[in-house]
């Protein structure tokens, strides 16, 4: 039978704990849950599409470069997608999240990895490990930190990405800005490097307006 009355009941310390609802069959109580974002994230909840994320860790690169809808939530903003309106906002409890809970950006460390890997970057180091470190040891500017390098097929790869006004410029931005906002300045600093470390002949299309985008990109966040 359809729900005949819901609200939100408080817990001990006055904060809504649960959401209450009342059916025909009696009482059912769902406690409150991740967002959405951080269900996807944790690997446990899908995107607007239904799809898990180990599904879209496993794009080739055919799908990187043509599926559109996927980057906002791998790498999300506290702004909303103009590209993707059903994709997810990060909010503070959202940043908070992906900041404190180990591991929980594993997911996108990994999809750093692949997009940046079909860019025809290489990790030097484990950049999904940094996952696993406490906010604290991310920061450290003292701790050595993961690198990106261009592999040796990086001008061939290029010429799919780094043409004159192509959309990937954007998805970098969202990129660079996204680690920034979850806690991986060092991360982000390090993509960006790689970026400006281009060889020329990859690089030739890069115009000064997404190079502008990009260093604005990687400058420190506040909480919104």
């Amino acid at each position: 039978m359809p729900a005949r009355h819901r609200r939100k009941p408080t817990g001990d310390l006055g904060r809504p704990s649960s959401f209450l609802v009342l059916t025909g069959f009696g009482r059912h109580y769902t406690r409150l849950m991740d967002s959405a974002l951080i269900a996807f994230h944790a690997g446990t909840g899908g995107d607007h599409k239904g799809r898990l994320v180990s599904r879209i860790l496993g794009y080739d690169d055919y799908r990187i470069e043509h599926v559109h809808d996927f980057v906002q939530w791998l790498f999300p903003l506290p702004e909303p997608s103009a590209f993707n309106l059903e994709a997810p906002t990060l909010t503070p409890v959202d940043i908070h999240e992906l900041r404190e809970r180990p591991g929980l950006t594993r997911a996108m460390l990994q999809g750093l990895v692949m997009i940046t890997g079909y860019f025809g970057f290489e990790p030097d180091g484990d950049i999904v490990g940094q996952a696993e470190l406490p906010l604290a040891g991310r920061l450290d500017p003292t701790l050595p930190s993961p690198s990106l390098l261009a592999g040796a097929d990086i001008v061939r790869r290029s010429m799919q990405w780094a043409t004159p006004f192509n959309h990937n410029y954007r998805r970098i931005s969202r990129m660079l800005a996204s680690l920034m906002w979850v806690g991986h300045p060092k991360l982000a600093e390090a993509f960006h490097r790689a970026l400006l470390a281009m060889p020329p002949e990859a690089a030739k299309h890069i115009d000064a307006h997404a190079h502008d985008y990009w260093a604005r990109a990687v400058m420190p966040k506040s909480l919104p």
